[in-house]
């Protein structure tokens, strides 16, 4: 079950929960297999490097191993983010989570480009969940964007460490959000199908200058290109 999941993965990084706030998984398969791969249901990640200098790699031990778990009856998405100082502003749905440390997520079913959803989560945790028609030069436009929402069930999140103080020294946040296939248009992925995907780590210094910690760079200055996402195939 995915609670056995979580909490293996924890102890197996030699850390305690020390906060779980929102929702568990409740769909009827909650489980995940042992096979990370591309090639099966899951896309698995470690290795991040800067989205505007590519021979930057990402040092924190970021298992975000995101984990994209496809099941029968819905979407996992996994993280797990070392962090020695969490923080978080935004505690409120829908609004600037780009703004705060946080981590996103990006899947093209049908690697077409067009009609691409796009999930961010901060540590509280909160969620900003939208749909993008395709990448002109104003992505984030209203009229480039489609509205959707992947429900309340975006997380079973856990942290070690105390959010917004930054005089001691946290170790890590992670987030379980699970969004049935009824939620997104394209439904589960069949046999033959194709889905391009990327992920993206943000990080805020002192001075509130932001890092972009991406899976596969895209050569330009930002993510929204889905040509150059990696791809899967079912």
């Amino acid at each position: 079950m995915i609670r056995n999941f979580l909490l293996l993965f924890i102890m197996a990084v030699g850390l305690s929960c020390a906060h779980s706030v929102k929702h568990i998984c409740d769909t009827n398969d909650c489980s995940f297999g042992s096979n990370l791969s591309h090639l099966g249901r899951f896309v698995s990640v470690s290795r991040f490097v800067n989205l505007h200098d590519s021979t930057q790699v990402l040092e924190q031990k970021t298992i975000v191993g995101f984990e994209i778990d496809f099941q029968k009856n819905a979407l996992h998405l996994t993280a797990y983010l070392e962090e020695e100082d969490i923080r978080y502003r935004y505690t409120k749905r829908d609004t600037c989570i780009w703004k705060d440390p946080c981590i996103e997520f990006f899947f093209d079913p049908g690697a077409d480009g067009l009609d691409y959803y796009e999930i961010q989560f901060n540590a509280y945790p909160q969620v900003w969940d939208l749909k993008l028609k395709g990448t002109g030069t104003r992505v984030n436009a209203p009229d480039n964007m489609i509205d959707w929402d992947i429900g309340e069930n975006f997380g079973l999140q856990k942290r070690s460490g105390t959010p917004n103080q930054s005089n001691d020294k946290d170790a890590f946040w992670s987030i379980l959000a699970t969004v049935d296939w009824n939620k997104i248009s394209e439904g589960k992925p069949k046999t033959g199908d194709t889905w391009a995907y990327n992920f993206m780590r943000v990080d805020y210094d002192e001075k509130g200058v932001p890092t972009y910690w991406v899976a596969a760079p895209t050569d330009h200055t930002n993510i929204h290109v889905p040509a150059k996402w990696p791809t899967v195939t079912f």
